[in-house]
């Protein structure tokens, strides 16, 4: 097979990835809201920091970090900057267990405590629910990011 099959190939292999990936996103509710949930906890300290997490802490580093997975039991080799690390249990000596985003994050029983029922847009009523059992001033507030005035 000469390179340019070999190519060809490939890119036939990563076009089929791409489309059972999109079907999947289509028709797995479960999936769907895994990704999203996965984009939200990387870009909102709030969600990862302030919610109620039941059994395990969303823990982001600012770079890789390589930890055996507790469920699958594999190592992420390259690692990942985002672990799910297991709540300290008193009945427990060994607390340093963390899990991959996917073993974790299986379905809605994953979402913290009173978020279980959260529909799409998953932003948005993540805040609602937030405020409404924590308060109007539960959120922080973005930061303007505009350029400065010129003084006149």
């Amino acid at each position: 097979m000469s390179k340019y099959e070999a190519n060809v190939d490939m890119a036939r292999r990563r076009q089929a990835q791409r489309e059972a990936s999109a079907l999947l996103r289509q028709t797995n509710p479960a999936h769907r809201l895994r990704l999203r949930m996965q984009d939200m906890l990387l870009k909102h300290a709030w969600i990862r920091e302030e919610l109620p997490w039941k059994t395990h802490t969303p823990i982001l580093y600012p770079e890789k970090v390589e930890h055996e997975c507790s469920s699958c039991v594999v190592t992420r080799h390259g690692g990942f900057k985002m672990w799910w690390k297991r709540n300290p249990r008193p009945d427990q000596d060994d607390n340093e267990l963390y899990k991959c985003h996917k073993c974790y994050f299986t379905g809605p029983e994953a979402m913290p405590e009173g978020y279980e029922d959260i529909k799409e847009p998953i932003t948005r009523a993540l805040k609602a629910r937030k405020i409404e059992l924590d308060g109007p001033n539960s959120i922080p507030q973005k930061k303007k990011q505009g350029r400065p005035r010129r003084p006149s």
